[in-house]
């Protein structure tokens, strides 16, 4: 960077700008805008027991299109004596889902005890079983237990008739439709999908992979001269580097989630905890986004914030081929000493721009004129077949104007410089670079907003998926990837269910798809 280049950046920097938000863009939240809809505590909620909570989630058409409906063909096949249905079954494993316990047992306990009495009348578990043959109850308290199912009917549903992976696969479809009925009911939730979020959780497992050894540190063979593994069925990763960061190093699996500004969750996928968390993001942007977004206002344009471990050119691809513009950076906005050195050094590039010789960019992709004088503007739009665009603008008296259109132009050297990019080249899209011309660079204080929301959010996500649902809890008794799965989306289904029934008694807008917009309805009553 010349003196004069210098001069120049430090008067364009130095000009008061406010954050100016197009009209297509979700304005980004600020401190006290942010509401919970499924925290424990809400005013809202405080009347439902831990029984009407899962009522919730099991009378939405989404649960029962899908997990009703299944329940419904299992029930056909089975024995009419058993003593309980397939759903009565299913609500007792989400009641432990929302107790947060780790294990049926304490969730049994939890349930047939004193506490759970108003539990047990709204799950229907407060009725004996006598229609079962050779079932008898002689000792009236014991009546208490007798309509709970025990832990030997629970470990059967879960593992013989109702395996894991066929209710994973099921309540995977289930929260994608519980999204899209939560965003056609609730007008207020299909603004809240266009400021979305991303970021990845993992969950240690008490386990600790590896293989059988003898005393003296010889592996175990079998007879086939293989190594005897130590767990029979483990499906986890394992990051044992000391460069991995603490957070991120163990053994067990990882999930990223998707989330809105209030902390819902809208998208996840789980997997090995070594696997590349660009890779989840990719596939929900290419299989639920498109799903989610045909449920949001198609006349605005979304933005997704993500860590800088997403911002590749694939990412931004595909955020902006669904109408979401991607506001990730490369360089981080820590305090070490090592990213103030290499904020400094990307702010000291100069690179030329080809057709403007009077206009300038940094390493961060800002553009400045050479007299210092001109000012820039953002100009998102979508072109007709939903993609979304991020263009600058640039006027200035002096150096003339300016419009670069991002994933346009690509960095060229000797000199270094960036050129457009030619449609008859066929340039790959990893040298295509998508930050030129995309007007939430790092600096931008709307990028900045959108930022200081999904770290809130995110980690206030996190903070209640681990001390109420014990979700992320370290320590976690998983072995396979569908038992994780399965947790976590019975976990944010739950939440769904709950934000559903609290925008209804807060008194929000509530349409009904294919109608009119029916009278309100007296809320859910507490059980007798």
């Amino acid at each position: 960077m010349t003196d004069a280049e210098k001069a120049a950046y430090a008067r364009w920097q130095s000009k008061d700008r406010r954050a100016r938000y197009p009209r297509q863009l979700p304005v980004a939240k600020g401190e006290g805008d942010v509401e919970v809809l499924y925290a424990k505590m809400r005013e809202e909620l405080k009347a439902l027991n831990d029984g009407d909570k899962v009522r919730l989630l099991m009378e939405t058409d989404a649960w029962e299109s899908t997990l009703g409906a299944r329940c419904d063909e299992l029930d056909a096949l089975a024995d009419s004596r058993r003593a309980y249905t397939h759903r009565e079954l299913e609500a007792a494993v989400l009641y432990q889902r929302l107790a947060g316990t780790r294990s049926y047992k304490a969730a049994h306990e939890k349930l047939t005890g004193f506490q759970g009495q108003f539990a047990r009348r709204a799950l229907g578990f407060d009725r004996p079983r006598d229609h079962v043959p050779n079932r008898r109850c002689d000792h009236e308290h014991n009546r208490n237990l007798d309509g709970v199912p025990s832990r030997s009917t629970i470990s059967r549903h879960i593992t013989e008739r109702f395996p894991e992976h066929e209710r994973a696969e099921l309540y995977a479809e289930c929260f994608v439709k519980l999204v899209c009925e939560h965003a056609d009911r609730f007008p207020d939730f299909r603004d809240e999908l266009l400021t979305a979020g991303w970021d990845g959780s993992i969950h240690r497992s008490k386990y600790t992979p590896g293989w059988k050894k003898d005393r003296a540190g010889n592996y175990l063979l079998d007879q086939d001269g293989k190594r005897i593994p130590r767990l029979q069925e483990w499906e986890g990763g394992s990051r044992t580097s000391d460069k991995v960061p603490e957070s991120k190093r163990g053994h067990g699996f990882l999930t990223v989630t998707g989330h809105t500004a209030d902390a819902l969750p809208i998208a996840c996928r789980t997997g090995k905890l070594h696997e590349a968390e660009k890779n989840l993001v990719l596939d929900m942007l290419a299989t639920d986004m498109p799903v989610i977004r045909e449920h949001t206002d198609k006349t605005r344009i979304g933005v997704s914030t993500l860590d800088g471990v997403f911002a590749a050119p694939d990412v931004r691809r595909a955020h902006r081929l669904i109408g979401y513009l991607e506001n990730t950076h490369r360089v981080s906005s820590g305090t070490a000493d090592a990213t103030t050195r290499n904020l400094d050094r990307h702010r000291k590039l100069v690179f030329e721009i080809e057709g403007y010789p009077n206009w300038r960019a940094n390493g961060l992709r800002q553009l400045f004129c050479v007299c210092g004088q001109g000012d820039t503007f953002a100009r998102p739009g979508l072109n007709r077949y939903g993609e979304a665009t991020s263009a600058t603008e640039g006027h200035c008296p002096n150096c003339g104007p300016i419009h670069i259109t991002s994933g346009d132009w690509r960095r060229e050297k000797n000199p270094d410089r960036f050129v457009m990019v030619n449609p008859n080249d066929d340039v790959d899209i990893r040298r295509i670079d998508w930050m030129f011309g995309h007007f939430l660079h790092r600096d931008d204080k709307r990028s900045q907003a959108y930022g200081k929301n999904r770290y809130a959010q995110g980690e206030g996500l996190h903070g209640h998926a681990t001390t109420r649902f014990e979700l992320f809890a370290d320590d976690a008794p998983y072995k396979r990837i569908d038992q994780v799965r399965l947790h976590v989306l019975m976990t944010y289904c739950l939440m769904h269910g709950l934000a559903m029934e609290c925008r209804r008694r807060k008194g929000q807008t509530e349409v009904t798809p294919g109608g009119p917009p029916p009278a309100a309805s007296p809320p859910l009553a507490l059980a007798a």
